[in-house]
């Protein structure tokens, strides 16, 4: 949607506030300041489209701009200090007039669609302290006036279109900066070597997901508050700045698949990184063995060393690392055994140490490891037996209590999983063009993409500023990679670093069951037999969950859209970015991230309990849907008639299979096994009555 341009009609005392501030030269003049800023916000308005109507009804000459929402102003007087505006999905380019708004201090204008260039004029807030505006589209370069905000403690342009280099004297007198992030951007060229040299309350750097190049600035180890520092995925090369190893505060050294980093990690003499939580150099040319020195890391979390030219043995020390969730060591020269005691990490997530030279039997008591679900001993010489035993052991868990249940996944799913790499989901998606967009939600995009061996695939992207679609990511991972059905959508490989995640799931080309049941073409008309086929499949894919897989597994949002096709139109349930694994048949509480209205049991829609009958009672509704071609919110269904309700007699068994999941009693609510029998009887008697019915006909 285009921005509405500055002839749009527009109130005559609007247009009077316009012209005390010139459109061609925003430069900011004498008289009351209150005027100003009144005059800056409007322009502001003005060239925005606004969908959610967000600024038009709020941002009017009735109240004081003080008053307006994301407007905050100074206690003494009426000048706008903040101004604040997140996710409201404004539409458009910033007017230059911002840069009139002389007492501000706070611009957040983080996760809108804003297009065109930075205006210049924002190096004129020289009260400036937090500039974000991150989530956007900005494009063409950062710039340079920015360097005249002295005053600034955060800048945030990351999860932009920006290019070009960075202005190397934008930090020349920002003295006071604490964190900039620029991360996934489109920059290039080098960082000048002085460019942290005047930065001494720096915490925090994000310049992942550009392509940059050159050295990595030996200024950054000097930086003595320095936590966060992450330029992964670039092209940096040469060795890294030694001292970077002995840093006090450091939490997060990200330098993944920057490609041509050397060299080797200091001995334990000189390396000291006592807050170290996050430490990946995968995808470069490191070589060596490997530093003892994170021995002492005890709150290590994720060591990422794969894919270089390190020659070792699996170190024991790892086994001290008692926060230990993410290791990988994959793709190095490793030899030697595998490590009895790396039982003792507990906490160990995913281990992965494939394509090496390792031998002997996989240790049995790997499986001992509680929360371990991710496990790639792939290419080496192991003896089979140890990962058969393990491979059992993730499918079925000690926890089991009950005799009789299904493996979910086989040996070789767990031992033999591969991560792609961000630039072959930029390839494939051809850099997340609009054009291979198959659609949008509140926690990502979903792209069509080809991978490099040629399989198309539905690559499905996180919205990384929102928390809730980050752990829904965790979720689907959690969900999708242990439980393995021909109803249930496949997860065919992750991308996931520090600033980027992604799925890359089966594509399903003939769309979801919600677009079937809109379209009105007759060519898409769905006869009775389809319509129990596609149900029966859904059945027996959440019987699968409910009842046959290691862990309960609630799915929580079951609905049409969640409901894809493939060529043959077998329907995969998808979307599992809410869904929850429990291990008992208690309610459990998972109201943070609510389903769906219409689609929601009573006692998950308002008190947040969900369980086996909460999924039952989706189903119900949505066979009902299916059955009759009325939605649940469908206006004809009032406070005295519902979805539930409507049954003129046609169709008698299947309507009682709905009506009954759909009870507002949990307890009278079918199982998802017991509707399973219940469908198949009903479509073996209906085949029965065809034939018979066909043979007649031909007498």
């Amino acid at each position: 949607m285009a921005a509405p341009s500055m002839s749009t009609r527009i109130p005559i005392f609007v247009l009077v506030l316009l012209s005390a501030v010139s459109a061609s030269s925003p430069s900011p003049i004498n008289g009351n300041g209150s005027d100003i800023d009144l005059a800056a916000l409007l322009a502001f308005k003005v060239q925005l489209a606004d969908p959610l109507h967000i600024l038009a009804d709020n941002w009017t000459t009735s109240t004081s701009f003080c008053h307006w929402v994301g407007v905050s102003c100074s206690r003494r007087r009426q000048r706008v200090t903040a101004l604040s505006l997140v996710d409201t999905h404004l539409v458009g380019s910033v007017a230059p007039h911002i840069g009139n708004l002389s007492f501000l201090s706070i611009l957040n204008l983080t996760r809108n669609n804003l297009t065109g260039s930075i205006p210049v004029e924002l190096g004129r807030l020289r009260r400036l302290r937090y500039l974000r505006l991150m989530g956007n589209r900005f494009s063409d370069s950062i710039p340079t006036t920015l360097g005249n905000l002295t005053r600034l403690v955060s800048l945030r342009l990351g999860h932009n279109e920006l290019s070009g280099q960075i202005p190397p004297q934008m930090l020349a007198h920002m003295h006071n900066l604490k964190e900039i992030v620029l991360n996934q951007n489109e920059l290039i060229g080098q960082i000048p070597s002085y460019f942290f040299n005047n930065t001494p309350s720096m915490a925090s750097i994000d310049f992942g997901n550009n392509s940059l190049s050159g050295p990595i600035p030996q200024a950054v180890a000097s930086l003595s508050m320095l936590e966060f520092f992450s330029v992964q995925y670039n092209q940096f090369s040469g060795l890294l700045p030694q001292a970077m190893f002995n840093m006090s505060k450091l939490r997060v050294m990200a330098f993944e698949e920057c490609a041509n980093l050397t060299g080797m990690i200091p001995s334990n003499q000189s390396f000291s990184l006592p807050m170290l939580q996050l430490f990946t150099l995968a995808g470069n040319k490191f070589a060596g063995r490997f530093p003892i020195g994170l021995a002492s890391c005890q709150y290590l979390q994720t060591l990422d060393l794969s894919d270089n030219s390190f020659v070792d043995v699996v170190p024991t020390w790892l086994a001290k690392l008692p926060k230990l969730r993410v290791l990988d060591f994959g793709s190095n020269n490793l030899t030697g055994f595998i490590p009895v005691a790396f039982s003792n990490l507990t906490s160990l997530n995913a281990l992965a140490l494939d394509n090496g030279n390792l031998k002997g039997e996989i240790p049995p008591n790997l499986g001992h490891i509680h929360e371990l679900s991710y496990l790639n001993l792939a290419s080496n010489q192991l003896t089979a037996f140890g990962a058969i035993v393990i491979s059992l052991y993730l499918c079925i868990k000690k926890e089991l209590k009950k005799g009789d249940v299904k493996a979910s996944i086989a040996p070789i799913a767990v031992i033999d999983h591969q991560i792609v790499s961000y630039q072959e989901i930029i390839r494939a998606t051809n850099n997340f063009s609009e054009e291979n967009m198959l659609g949008s939600g509140s926690f990502g995009k979903v792209f069509k993409g080809q991978l490099s061996n040629g399989l198309v695939v539905a690559v499905k992207v996180i919205n990384m500023q929102l928390e809730e679609a980050i752990r829904s990511f965790d979720v689907e991972c959690q969900v999708l990679r242990m439980a393995l059905h021909r109803n249930l959508i496949k997860i065919l490989n992750t991308c996931s670093n520090l600033d980027f995640r992604a799925l890359v799931l089966q594509y399903m080309p003939k769309g979801s069951l919600e677009m079937i049941l809109r379209r009105s073409q007759s060519s898409c008309h769905l006869g009775f037999l389809e319509r129990l086929g596609i149900m029966l499949d859904v059945s027996m894919a959440m019987e699968y969950l409910h009842h046959e897989h290691y862990e309960l597994i609630l799915h929580c949002d079951l609905k049409p859209s969640n409901v894809l096709f493939d060529d043959e139109m077998t329907a995969h349930v998808a979307d599992f970015g809410i869904a929850r694994l429990i291990l008992d048949d208690n309610s459990m509480i998972c109201g943070s991230m609510p389903g769906t209205v219409g689609y929601m049991a009573s006692e998950y829609g308002s008190l947040g309990k969900a369980s086996r009958k909460s999924d039952v009672f989706s189903y119900g509704i949505m066979l009902l849907e299916v059955f009759t071609g009325r939605r649940p919110t469908d206006v004809m269904f009032g406070t005295q008639l519902t979805l539930r309700q409507l049954d003129d007699g046609i169709l008698a068994s299947v309507f009682e299979v709905g009506l009954r999941c759909s009870s507002d009693s949990p307890r009278q609510r079918m199982t998802m096994r017991d509707v399973v029998v219940t469908l198949k009887k009903i479509k073996a008697e209906y085949t029965k009555l065809v034939a018979t019915m066909s043979t007649s006909s031909s007498q």
